[in-house]
């Protein structure tokens, strides 16, 4: 049985880890992990940066809300990821600096043009990335 406190200790240290390297600004991006059938997620306006584990909102994986703290608007979306992968242990949902850049493009044309949004997931002590849409005219860094 995974321990909750130890999760949300991880969860905070990706949380700055992931700002610190300038994967995440401001309030962009949220994250969440979850612990046999709970899911612990930031709240929507948090900052990578500046999270704590007492702002953590805790919620079953029906989506029932079981602390004070609220958790991000984008839960369902963590929700699905869950569901679709009930191996899955974390969820890191981020906007980045260049898909933020092209999601601001006055003339983008999502049948034509390419944006990359991936799903990243805690499985096996280490962290997997997948692509829903893959890029053919942007090449992100590695």
């Amino acid at each position: 049985m995974q321990s909750p406190q130890r999760e949300l200790a991880g969860l905070v240290g990706v949380a700055r880890s992931l700002f610190h390297r300038g994967y995440s600004f401001g309030t962009a991006g949220n994250l969440s992990v979850r612990v046999d059938d709970l899911v612990y997620a930031m709240p929507t306006g948090s900052s990578f940066e500046t999270l704590e584990p007492e702002q953590i909102a805790c919620c079953a994986i029906d989506g029932t809300v079981l602390t004070a703290a609220s958790p991000t608007k984008e839960l369902p979306f963590h929700l699905a990821a869950y569901r679709a992968r009930p191996y899955a242990r974390a969820v890191v949902h981020l906007h980045s600096t260049y898909a933020t850049a092209v999601a601001c493009l006055r003339d983008l044309n999502l049948e034509n043009d390419s944006c990359a949004h991936g799903i990243f997931w805690y499985e096996s002590s280490r962290f997997a990335c997948r692509t829903l849409s893959a890029p053919r005219r942007f090449r992100f860094g590695r």
